[in-house]
């Protein structure tokens, strides 16, 4: 029964950690889209910082979506990663750097990407509702 407490709190604690820090960035007919500055490595402090993408499907159908970003520093465009296509089963989610919906700077350093001059854009549009994820192949 100890065993089983100890589970319980730990999946709740990670379940609570796993939400923490991301910003809504647009809500559009059940599709949410979540955004966070995170580690590309999780447990290394010291790893390049990286956006990271959440989008969830609160609908009853799957959704093909395309998803993209830009980088600025002191208000001018640095970088640019083109939309890249993905699909979502209703009720169900993908998130960040697990699923390949992360963006990694070639050009900033982490102190920049941490400071008061960086910003970024996040790029979204659903392309296809209803769609049938399991066909779906991601090139």
């Amino acid at each position: 029964m100890k065993s089983l407490l100890t589970i319980f709190a730990l999946l709740f604690t990670l379940q609570s950690f796993a939400q923490e820090d991301y910003t809504l960035i647009t809500e559009e007919d059940g599709i949410e889209v979540y955004a966070k500055i995170g580690r590309e490595k999780w447990l290394d402090k010291e790893s390049s910082k990286i956006l990271l993408i959440w989008v969830k499907n609160t609908t009853d159908q799957d959704v093909i979506y395309e998803v993209g970003a830009e980088f600025f520093f002191k208000m001018a465009l640095q970088e640019t990663f083109p939309p890249q296509q993905f699909c979502v089963k209703s009720g169900s989610s993908k998130k960040g750097k697990l699923d390949g919906i992360y963006y990694k700077s070639c050009d900033l350093s982490n102190e920049q990407i941490m400071g008061d001059n960086f910003d970024y854009e996040v790029i979204f549009e659903v392309k296809e509702k209803g769609a049938d994820c399991s066909s779906f192949l991601k090139e």
